[in-house]
C-alpha cells in the first residue's frame, strides 16, 4: 500500500532535514553506493527545486485588486472596465489558472477620487492583494505611493506618462499615454487643418487635460493656438446647447473632445441636433458602445483615437467567437481590462514567485503574451508594444477611419 505524501512551505524543511542525512549516512563508501549516493543527491535536489517552486505558489486564490468609479458620475467607466477583467479572469480559471491556482479579483469603488483612492488602496492591500490597478488618472497618482509603500505590485490602466516615476521599481504603466493619443489626433489635423478653425472641450481634471496639454505643445510647433477652448467643471452635465451655439458662432471647423465617454454621447446627440457642421474627433471616450445608441447617426461623424485593439480583435476569430458567446462587449474599456488582465497573468505564469519584486522583474525581462500582441516593459516601467490609431463608427459598429 502506498501512502500519499503532502508537503506544504510548514512540513517541507523538515521534509529535507529528516530525508538528507538518511541519504549520505544510508550509502557505503563502495563504487556502486557512490553512484547511488550521487544519484539520490541529485534526485533530492531536483525535489526540493520542484517543491519549492509549487511551495511559492501554495495558497488559495492569487488575489488582485481594482480600484475603480463604481458610483459617481463616471460610474459607468468602472462597470464596462468590470466586464474586461471578469472575462479575462474566467477565461484563465476555466484553463486551470496559473499554477493551478484559480484568480481572484477584489473591486473596490474609489469614485474616481484621489481621496477615496488612498482608502481603496489601504483596503486591497488588507486584503492581501498581490498587484493592484486603478483606472482614473488622479486616483491612480493618489494611490501609487500607498502599494510602493507597502511594496505591492501596481500596474494603473492610466495615460499618465510620469505615473513610473517615483515608482519604487515595481509600477508599470499598463496603458498608452496622453502623448501618445495626442500625436495619433495631430497627424490627423495637420496638415489637413493647419488654416481651419479648431476648438477643444475637455473637463477640469488629469484626465481631461492630458489631451489638451499635449496637442497645445504640438500646435505651438505649428505657430498656432486653439480658436476656442471650454473647460467643463461637471462631469454630469448633459446641456450643451449654449456651448454648441458658442462653437456655430465661432465658425469652428474642427471640434476636439477630452471629456468621458458619457459626456460625448450626449455632446454629439445635441451636435446633430443643433446642426453644427464640423469634424469631431476625440480619444477613445469616442468609442463607448452607448453612443451610436444615444447620438444616432451623428455619431458617424465622429472620429477617436484608440488603441488598435479593434483591429487585433478582428484577426482573432476565436477570440471574437468567445466574446460574442459570453455577450461581451467590446467597449475600448472592457478592452482595458481584459487586456491589462491578460498581461498580469502573463508576467505571474513567468514570475519565480509572488513577491512584488519578481513579479515587477518578470514584467521587466520578458515579452508578454496578449491578445493585442507581443508586450514588453522598460526599465522604468513603459509599456511599449501597443499603437493607437483612428477609428469611426458605421451602423453602431467601430471600424477603421478612412482619411477624406
Amino acid at each position: 500500500m502506498v501512502r500519499e505524501v503532502r508537503l506544504s512551505a510548514r512540513t517541507f524543511p523538515r521534509f529535507i532535514q529528516d530525508t538528507l542525512p538518511s541519504i549520505f549516512l544510508n550509502s557505503k563508501n563502495t563504487g556502486m553506493s557512490k553512484i547511488l549516493k550521487y544519484m539520490h543527491i541529485t534526485t533530492a535536489c531536483f525535489l526540493f527545486f520542484f517543491l519549492m517552486i509549487n511551495v511559492s505558489y501554495a495558497g488559495d486564490t492569487i488575489k488582485i485588486g481594482v480600484g475603480a468609479p463604481f458610483s459617481g458620475a463616471v460610474a459607468a467607466l468602472g462597470t464596462t472596465l468590470k466586464t474586461g477583467f471578469d472575462f479575462a479572469t474566467q477565461q484563465i480559471n476555466a484553463r486551470g489558472g496559473i499554477h493551478g491556482r484559480q484568480l481572484e479579483i477584489i473591486y473596490v469603488d474609489d469614485v474616481c477620487n484621489p481621496a477615496q483612492a488612498l482608502v481603496v488602496a489601504s483596503q486591497l492591500i488588507q486584503k492581501k492583494v498581490i498587484a493592484s490597478t486603478h483606472i482614473c488618472d488622479a486616483a491612480s497618482e493618489a494611490a501609487k505611493s500607498v502599494y510602493v509603500e507597502n511594496n505591492v505590485l501596481f500596474f494603473p490602466i492610466t495615460r499618465l506618462s510620469s505615473i513610473t516615476k517615483n515608482g519604487g521599481g515595481i509600477t508599470f504603466q499598463s496603458m498608452v499615454s496622453h502623448e501618445d493619443y495626442a500625436r495619433t489626433i495631430a497627424a490627423e489635423l495637420f496638415p489637413k487643418y493647419s488654416k481651419k478653425k479648431i476648438a477643444i472641450l475637455s473637463t477640469n481634471d488629469l484626465y481631461g487635460q492630458g489631451l489638451p496639454q499635449n496637442l497645445k505643445k504640438i500646435f505651438a510647433e505649428q505657430g498656432r493656438s486653439f480658436d476656442y477652448e471650454e473647460i467643463f467643471t461637471d462631469p454630469l452635465i448633459k446641456d450643451y446647447s449654449a456651448t454648441i451655439t458658442k462653437l456655430k458662432n465661432a465658425k469652428v471647423d474642427v471640434v476636439v473632445l477630452s471629456i468621458w465617454d458619457n459626456m460625448v454621447a450626449n455632446f454629439m446627440r445635441q451636435a446633430g441636433q443643433q446642426q453644427l457642421k464640423a469634424f469631431f474627433i476625440s480619444t477613445d471616450s469616442g468609442g463607448d458602445m452607448a453612443i451610436p445608441q444615444v447620438a444616432g447617426k451623428t455619431s458617424e461623424e465622429l472620429v477617436f483615437a484608440s488603441v488598435n485593439f479593434i483591429d487585433r480583435l478582428n484577426a482573432d476569430t476565436k477570440l471574437m467567437a468567445d466574446m460574442k458567446m459570453a455577450q461581451f462587449s467590446p467597449n475600448p474599456s472592457a478592452l482595458y481590462g481584459y487586456f491589462a488582465m491578460e498581461l498580469l497573468a502573463a508576467a505571474i505564469e513567468k514570475s519565480a514567485d509572488l513577491s512584488a519584486k519578481n513579479l515587477a522583474s518578470s514584467f521587466k525581462s520578458n515579452t508578454l503574451k496578449t491578445f493585442a500582441g507581443d508586450i514588453t516593459f522598460d526599465y522604468e516601467g513603459d509599456l511599449h508594444g501597443l499603437t493607437t490609431k483612428l477609428y469611426t463608427w458605421k451602423n453602431g459598429e467601430i471600424v477603421s477611419y478612412q482619411k477624406q
